[in-house]
């Protein structure tokens, strides 16, 4: 469907891994499928060149977040709270230079916060609460002028606070 410009699926029993094959959708600026009971991996073939919206919130998404989200140049928001996506933060992030939103609180991300995250673009809102980060905060967040929402509770953070935070 390349013609398709929104998809929108919310509160479903729908089932299935709609998201498990490469997606080629030129068309395509938001995708929301939220509280959808839908599952399996994020393919990392994932072009869709004017994307802005992207959210899976509520969800049983499983493996990475594909390296391929971080380089769509359009999206604004990436929101996908609350599912069971596991790895870390790719230091790809860095080419996410349009990403205003990154919602991925309560998943299974591990590891820690790349450098990179601090020269993402105009990030405002950041919420990684609720997983399995360590390590210490990354010095390059100081740079991040356009950032008002900060939340990394209930990880497993260690070290100093960067001096915006402090």
């Amino acid at each position: 469907l390349p013609a398709i410009e929104s998809v929108f699926l919310f509160n479903t029993t729908l089932s299935g891994a709609p998201l498990a094959q490469p997606i080629n959708a030129t068309a395509l600026q938001t995708l929301q499928m939220q509280n959808a009971q839908l599952s399996g991996t994020i393919h990392d073939s994932f072009h869709a060149p004017l994307l802005h919206t992207l959210t899976l919130q509520k969800n049983a998404f499983s493996g990475t977040l594909p390296t391929s989200l971080m380089n769509l140049n359009n999206l604004n928001a990436l929101i996908a709270i609350d599912n069971q996506i596991s790895g870390t933060i790719s230091s790809d992030i860095r080419n996410a230079g349009a990403l205003k939103t990154l919602g991925l609180a309560k998943n299974r991300l591990s590891g820690t916060l790349p450098g990179s995250l601090g020269f993402a673009g105009s990030l405002l809102s950041f919420s990684l609460r609720l997983n399995a980060l360590s390590g210490s905060l990354p010095a390059p967040l100081a740079y991040m002028p356009t950032l008002q929402d900060f939340d990394v509770a209930q990880n497993a953070l260690t070290g100093p606070l960067p001096p915006f935070v402090a």
